[in-house]
């Protein structure tokens, strides 16, 4: 989707945003202006208009840990056919509704005991997520479809998704999908470098080790273990399916990420390892 010269101008003030609040009233108005028509980043049941504002579940106890997730999911809105809203405060109804607003919560929950290792054991879900901050890639709301929307969204407001991570000054970045940490590595991170004659590239090699991103404190790769500031960790998407028939229980998903906070420098190709695994344990059951 070509963005238009009055989009562009907007985008460049992005940089001055000071807050998220500020930031999000240019993030809505520009979602407000793109053409009718577009079905790109937006699907033809969702108005264009609906934003969800996510973040910080507490000034209070954020402790710099971000959920990067896909998307509020609104097939619920689509298959009642009732109006959907134009703002939603996804911070607000995650901390009135749980899992029935995000079901993703029970995953985060759970990683998040596991971040604060032996601490975490004897804290109520509402302090674990007091500690964290849940952002959304597609503000606007999915259906949770892997139809690549998600992502195109993302690269359209790319430039407000990185100063948004900015603004949260997080020390670590859970990128819950492969797609979301592939658009948090190349886009966020932006981790690339010109070949000649054959364009913009991204750069893997000493940037993403096994399922681990460094970057410095402005979102940058991090050249050298002095200037890490933030990790960003590829986790599975909460709605992970191996070989895209089963789901992953939520024991097997924590299991998982437990292994991979541990193992930083593990295997690339570790999905395909955890679905051999995950085959084994079913043939032991039956």
């Amino acid at each position: 989707m070509v963005k238009h010269w009055e989009q562009m101008i907007m985008e460049r003030q992005v940089t001055e945003c000071v807050s998220t609040e500020e930031l999000f009233v240019l993030w809505q108005v520009m979602q407000q202006m793109e053409a009718p028509e577009n079905g790109e980043i937006c699907y033809p049941e969702i108005d264009r208009r609906t934003f969800h504002i996510d973040g910080k579940l507490s000034e209070q106890g954020y402790d710099g840990t971000v959920y990067l997730l896909r998307e509020p999911d609104m097939r619920a809105y689509i298959q009642q056919g009732s109006g959907m809203p134009a703002i939603v405060d996804a911070r607000r109804m995650i901390r009135e509704k749980g899992i029935r607003f995000e079901p993703a919560l029970k995953h985060v929950i759970g990683m998040q005991r596991i971040l604060n290792g032996a601490a975490g054991e004897d804290m109520s879900d509402e302090e674990l997520l007091a500690q964290c901050a849940l952002v959304y890639v597609n503000k606007r709301g999915g259906k949770e479809s892997g139809d690549g929307l998600c992502c195109r969204y993302g690269l359209f407001y790319i430039e407000f998704l990185r100063r948004q991570l900015k603004l949260l000054a997080p020390k670590r970045i859970v990128c819950c999908g492969e797609d979301i940490f592939r658009l948090a590595v190349k886009e966020v991170v932006a981790s690339k470098k010109q070949i000649k004659n054959r364009g913009e590239h991204t750069v893997w090699k000493d940037v993403v080790k096994g399922f681990t991103c460094y970057a410095d404190e402005n979102l940058r790769p991090a050249g050298s273990e002095e200037s890490r500031s933030c990790t960003l960790l590829h986790m599975w998407n909460p709605s992970y399916r191996v070989n895209k028939e089963t789901y992953v229980s939520l024991d097997e998903y924590l299991k998982e990420f437990k292994r991979r906070i541990a193992d930083g420098e593990g295997c690339a190709d570790e999905e395909g390892r955890a679905d051999e695994e995950h085959k084994q344990a079913e043939q032991t059951k039956k």
